[in-house]
């Protein structure tokens, strides 16, 4: 198996990670996936060939096991999928200190953490690394005023992914 291709798939429990698990599967890749609670129903649990981790990327202790528990291997795609969409009001004066906290977090701060410790295990040269952002995150989009606050925290983490990569040897 060693033409097999890996897959880390942050954020797999639903959506577009799920759906990302399903096909990378299909197409004969070793996936790995994570997600925040292994007893919700209908996860990459129920596809028999996926290796699925619990994973709270927002949590140092939860990121500590899991990297821990993966050292060593090596992934041809490192996909950062994780995110949240707020408080459904999207207004900045009603948002919470605790509110913006986790959105923040979520969705620009701890997908770059998460990087950061597994950057060293992406395949050399031909591995990639990606992160789920949103057209929503450019500040020239004029759509989504109704989800002002998610916009900002996935610019947050455009502007996070750039100060990144340019970082990276």
């Amino acid at each position: 198996m060693p033409n097999t291709k890996t897959a880390l798939i942050i954020g797999a429990s639903r959506g577009l990670g799920l759906g990302l698990v399903h096909r990378l599967s299909e197409q004969g890749w070793q996936v790995t996936a994570t997600v925040r609670d292994l007893h919700k129903a209908g996860g990459p649990q129920t596809i028999p060939e996926v290796q699925v981790e619990v994973l709270d990327i927002n949590e140092p202790s939860s990121l500590n096991v899991f990297t821990e528990k993966l050292k060593g291997q090596v992934f041809d795609l490192l996909f950062i999928n994780a995110g949240v969409s707020g408080p459904k009001h999207q207004s900045a004066a009603q948002a919470t200190v605790d509110e913006l906290g986790q959105l923040f977090m979520t969705n620009a701060i701890a997908p770059i953490r998460l990087a950061e410790r597994m950057i060293q295990q992406i395949r050399p040269d031909t591995g990639v690394l990606a992160f789920m952002s949103s057209v929503l995150g450019s500040v020239m989009c004029p759509e989504g005023n109704d989800m002002a606050l998610y916009k900002a925290s996935k610019a947050a983490l455009n502007s996070m992914t750039n100060s990144f990569v340019t970082q990276l040897a």
